[in-house]
């Protein structure tokens, strides 16, 4: 069966975002409707080993060796690059650096501009929004609850309400440059200048060795 709204995941997006984005734009209740029109799909959760990727490529009008294996880096024992590394985005990261399947952090704002959420939200050293200084966190302004993945749309909540990034605190600027880094290495962005008492070389680095070196330095490096 094929999706009655077929839409092509973007350059450096979040495959689960992907997968909201379809749904809202199909007018489902959630994600996992829009993968029991694709595949038989028996769970009331998001599980990357249960997502037939020849299924849900063929219901969205795409290509299989086109689509390729968008959730391999939340599976386990899956199709990864080797036994440290995962490609997500067609990026190769460290595969401790990949957060659970279930986290749902994004930035808002960046979603209001952009109708995408990231990638870089499922790597646990992307800890904030490099260009709104939000840290992910976001919760329904009706019901309080925290976003899930489970919900009607990339901004609406799985009981009806609107999303909004909720403010914990305050990134630090060596944080925030770090995340820039991180965003950067998703897009053909230009990279930023270095800022004062912080290693210039970072910047030279690939992505999966400057999150190594960053989990290495630990959080005191970010302060």
């Amino acid at each position: 069966m094929k999706f009655i709204r077929t839409i092509k995941p973007a350059e450096s997006e979040s495959p689960l975002g992907h997968l909201v984005r379809l749904t809202e734009a199909n007018r489902l209740r959630s994600p996992l409707e829009l993968l029991r029109q694709a595949q038989p799909y028996p769970r009331n959760r998001i599980l990357a080993g249960l997502i037939d990727m020849d299924s849900l490529a063929t219901a969205n009008g795409v290509a299989t060796e086109d689509f390729g294996d968008p959730f391999a880096p939340f599976r386990r024992g899956g199709s990864r690059v080797s036994a440290k590394m995962t490609a997500l985005c067609n990026v190769l990261v460290p595969n401790c650096a990949v957060k659970g399947i279930e986290e749902s952090e994004f930035c808002a704002a960046c979603v209001g501009e952009s109708g995408l959420i990231s990638a870089a939200w499922h790597l646990s050293n992307y800890t904030c929004c490099p260009r709104h200084g939000t840290t992910g966190e976001v919760q329904c302004t009706s019901c309080g609850k925290s976003a899930t993945w489970i919900r009607p749309g990339l901004l609406t909540c799985s009981c009806g309400g609107s999303l909004a990034s909720r403010s914990v605190r305050s990134p630090a600027e060596s944080e925030m440059y770090v995340c820039d880094l991180i965003d950067r290495a998703f897009s053909s962005r230009a990279k930023i200048q270095k800022i004062a008492g912080f290693p210039s070389e970072l910047g030279d680095l690939s992505l999966a060795d400057l999150l190594v070196t960053v989990r290495f330095l630990g959080p005191a490096s970010l302060s």
